[in-house]
């Protein structure tokens, strides 16, 4: 079966009942499938705080472990903390019954399973590598649901029983020096033919120079950019990109104004690439306006390294050694979940967090803000204050859509701290959101001192002017500051 590689490990043996009782559910009861496979990852999860803090096991829920620095830095790898989010979810949708649970759903769930034990296996220098999922599962018709209640007890058991002959963060460290040497070998022998494919982005950016660029140079630099964002958009439109690029979607629109005597505006593509790329250079000075979004445009993909040798924000602190403009920039990594707003003035990049104030919090923009989610949290003692409780998630559903709020309904019958989880927050402006977090601020007053509270997320604004704001918690409660580029 698919967990028999944890039969016999040290320490993981507690967890290999659970695995593969979940295993043995699948085919039959998919939904216990679920919630077996979830509380198998908690107590992997719980393990792994355990040795990473190296001290005994405190009183947290499945969510605030995966968020903690010291678990995440000991893990050191997105896709697994991703994989055990995953786990978690589904357990929590399975055990409240907020949908039906297939086979092909709880399959994915224990392949998910498989790979953050092994992973974990391989962590602690149990294993050096284990085998592949393998989805052709038997029926077990006798296979019974049994519940876990004791994870926190068999965690700080599985680590007591690990630590008798092993050293975790010693065998931590060797077993990534095990995947470099094999990445190295992999790596050495991979055909020169093969490619990276990029992934999705969405890229704004504005460029000003009010005089002519002091140097040739400069110029150059802007349009080799500009003129390959242009082409690729060109050619794509035309059906001219091949290999990793064909079929892939791109948007593309820009403006480009020429001062001057002869000076225009325009914002055809044919004109825009024709102005870059033989009106730039006689021009008195000049603004770019550019908007993409495909296939990154970064330099260390294969597609994209004929045309782009570096990051233009690498080019960009280079050109402002010698000359004077200013570059603000919006960026979203999609394939990353992670975004950003920069801007480059007076020869420096701008501490824009330096600059978080309220005053973006009333003014009204076009389209409005995005977020790729946030996150609140408010932990105390539910039963000693249960009317808190209940106002608090009285405020969440008058501020919230029916469908956000549907969501983090279903968090609280497991983790009962957070308020919000990875919510779509957007309302028209960030003054909705203050006053939002206002009325959870004087919900919890009278009781602040018995609180643990913490808040995770960021909006962006991706059009002119970019901005940015975050919320956190301080001494004076939740607050929600930001700034415009």
């Amino acid at each position: 079966m698919n967990f028999d590689f944890l039969k016999g490990l040290r320490g993981l043996g507690y967890v290999y009942e659970n695995c593969n009782n979940a295993e043995k559910l699948v085919m039959t009861m998919p939904v216990q499938s679920v919630f077996t496979a979830r509380k198998s990852a908690e107590l992997l999860a719980k393990f792994i705080y355990i040795a990473a803090h190296n001290e005994n096991m405190k009183s947290m829920s499945f969510v605030d472990i995966l968020s903690d620095p010291v678990v995440c830095d000991f893990i050191n790898n997105r896709n697994v903390i991703n994989a055990f989010h995953y786990i978690r979810k589904s357990g929590n949708r399975a055990v409240h019954g907020d949908e039906e649970e297939t086979v092909e759903e709880a399959l994915g769930v224990l392949s998910d399973l498989h790979y953050v034990a092994g992973e974990t296996a391989c962590i602690f220098g149990l294993i050096k590598k284990y085998p592949s999922f393998d989805s052709k599962i038997n029926f077990y018709p006798e296979a019974k649901f049994v519940e876990d209640q004791d994870i926190e007890e068999k965690a700080q058991q599985m680590f007591l029983e690990y630590v008798e002959k092993y050293n975790a963060q010693v065998e931590r460290d060797n077993y990534y020096q095990n995947n470099i040497d094999n990445l190295l070998e992999e790596f050495n022998s991979i055909d020169s033919g093969y490619e990276f494919v990029p992934g999705e982005v969405e890229l704004n950016e504005i460029i000003e120079f009010k005089h002519k660029p002091a140097h040739e140079s400069s110029l150059k630099a802007i349009q080799a950019y500009f003129g390959f964002l242009g082409m690729r958009a060109l050619k794509s439109m035309r059906g001219e990109l091949y290999g990793v690029l064909e079929g892939r979607k791109i948007n593309y629109s820009a403006e480009l104004t020429i001062y001057g005597k002869n000076g225009y505006t325009t914002d055809n593509l044919l004109n825009f690439l024709y102005g870059v790329l033989k009106d730039l250079p006689f021009a008195d000075g000049f603004k770019i306006k550019s908007s993409y979004s495909g296939p990154s445009a970064a330099p260390w993909f294969k597609a994209n390294s004929k045309e782009r040798r570096a990051e233009f924000c690498d080019e960009v602190t280079e050109m402002g050694e010698y000359e004077n403009f200013t570059y603000s920039i919006y960026e979203l990594l999609l394939s990353h979940g992670e975004g950003y707003c920069r801007k480059f003035e007076n020869g420096e990049w701008d501490d824009l967090k330096s600059r978080y104030s309220q005053y973006v919090l009333d003014k009204e923009y076009p389209n409005g803000w995005y977020t790729l989610g946030v996150t609140l949290a408010v932990e105390f003692g539910y039963e000693k204050h249960p009317d808190i409780q209940r106002k608090l998630r009285e405020c969440v559903k008058k501020y919230l859509s029916d469908e956000e709020y549907e969501l983090c309904k279903t968090d609280w019958q497991d983790e009962p701290e957070l308020l919000i989880s990875d919510i779509q927050f957007l309302p028209d402006t960030l003054r909705t959101v203050q006053n939002f977090l206002d009325e959870i601020n004087s919900i919890i007053e009278p009781i602040k001192s018995e609180c643990s509270c913490r808040a995770d997320g960021e909006w962006f604004r991706c059009e002119e002017p970019f901005a940015s704001a975050e919320w956190n918690w301080t001494d004076d409660g939740f607050k929600l500051t930001g700034a415009e580029v």
